[in-house]
């Protein structure tokens, strides 16, 4: 999967040159949403087959299976510098574990090794986690999915140019995680923000989300519900817009067959 000569990619399509629709067969627009010129969402489009190995997936980077890139557990807080901003996160949100590391008897050894699929009580972001992965050692499934609907995204709304994605961002939300108005704005200057226009592609896993955006502040927000199996892709005019995602629905707006161990919450994979 992350061998050097089997690394993924998106496909790259030459500038003011449209996609390409010959391998990639089209929904029905009853599942294509454009919402806006560059805002389209696909609503529950990802087989449930596939939904699984990228939850399970997820998860296996988020316990940390793939030391090099973290855990949910790990890490640090992101903070408005860097383009996100969280009104519930403060410094006292999130306590670091004891430095020292306590002894453990045998018996206690073998009961945490059998539970090694339940999640610690430490999210790197209190209620939600955040982990990054470079898009060259990214797994195949992940680039695949999101490829496939950025070239129907593509088709669909010419103003959406191709992607220079280089980061992928596993987020997780609990049922209390939510993110504050923001912008992802993350390694861009200030002068690139006004120009910046490499859409973001975004896919929901698990429990279902409200997504709200807008955009500017001073307009009224519009709201979608993001459920597992929803794709949403925003670029070209729509790459700067405002959005947050104020609430997580309850557990049972997760697939009945989608396994996901102690992950009861919102996976959300992003490609940028």
């Amino acid at each position: 999967m992350y061998g050097k000569n089997n690394l993924p990619q998106f496909k790259y399509v030459p500038k003011n040159q449209p996609p390409s629709t010959s391998q990639t067969k089209a929904p029905s627009n009853n599942n294509v949403i454009v919402l806006q010129d560059g805002l389209v969402l696909f609503k529950k489009l990802i087989p449930l087959r596939e939904q699984q190995e990228l939850v399970d997936l997820c998860i296996q980077f988020g316990t940390g299976k793939y030391p090099e890139f973290g855990s949910f557990y790990t890490g640090k807080f992101i903070v408005t510098a860097e383009g996100f901003y969280d009104t519930d996160l403060s410094n006292n949100a999130y306590k670091k574990p004891d430095q020292q590391p306590q002894e453990t008897s045998q018996e206690e050894q073998n009961s945490e090794n059998s539970e090694k699929s339940k999640p610690p009580n430490r999210l790197n972001l209190a209620t939600k986690a955040r982990m990054s992965i470079p898009l060259h050692k990214c797994p195949k499934i992940f680039v695949s999915v999101a490829d496939k609907y950025l070239q129907i995204a593509r088709s669909t709304c010419p103003s959406i140019p191709a992607s220079t994605a280089k980061i992928c961002r596993i987020n997780y939300y609990t049922k209390k995680g939510k993110i504050g108005w923001h912008r992802d704005r993350d390694g861009l200057s200030p002068e690139e923000q006004k120009t910046v226009k490499s859409p973001i592609v975004s896919i929901s896993l698990g429990s279902s989300g409200v997504f709200l955006w807008k955009n500017s502040m001073d307009e009224e927000a519009n709201e979608i519900l993001l459920e597992s199996g929803d794709v949403l892709v925003f670029g070209g005019p729509s790459r700067m817009l405002w959005h947050s995602v104020p609430s997580i629905m309850a557990r049972d707006t997760i697939p009945k067959s989608l396994r996901v161990k102690d992950f009861t919450g919102r996976f959300n994979i992003g490609f940028y």
